[in-house]
């Protein structure tokens, strides 16, 4: 891979030897990414005034942030992030809707000085509302 950056550091191509992997990004005046190129495939990303993405291609779907501007969840619901009295995200649920896929959720915690120390990761099946096994590592 080749990358290539603009005048302020943001990556503008990503060139590989095989040209249905090359990727280009564009950027709005505020430095917010609203376009990608995939092997010709182009994805839209919107924000709002306050620079907070509203849109996004798969998987995130239109996001849905509080008050403090942290991403809770996507329109669909299948993922919710939660945040502690930092601002730091504390959980991250990936929910299967589709039921291909054990639910998923990652527990972060940090120090003092705000460092991430511990993450666990966890997976249930739901069976018709009953948990049918948990993992942690």
């Amino acid at each position: 891979m080749n990358y290539y950056y603009d005048n302020i550091g943001q990556l503008k191509v990503a060139a590989s030897s095989l040209s249905t992997e090359n990727r280009g990004y564009t950027y709005d005046a505020a430095w917010n990414l609203n376009r990608r190129t995939n092997n010709g495939a182009t994805s839209a990303f919107v924000v709002d005034t306050k620079d907070e993405l509203t849109n996004a291609p798969s998987p995130v779907g239109t996001a849905i942030y509080d008050l403090n501007g942290n991403m809770c969840t996507n329109q669909s619901g299948n993922r919710v992030y939660v945040y502690d009295a930092e601002n730091q995200l504390s959980e991250y649920y990936r929910f299967n809707l589709g039921g291909i896929h054990p639910n998923r959720l990652t527990t972060f915690y940090y120090d003092g000085l705000s460092r991430l120390r511990i993450r666990i990761e966890s997976h249930w099946e739901d069976s018709g509302g009953t948990e049918k096994g948990v993992s942690h590592n």
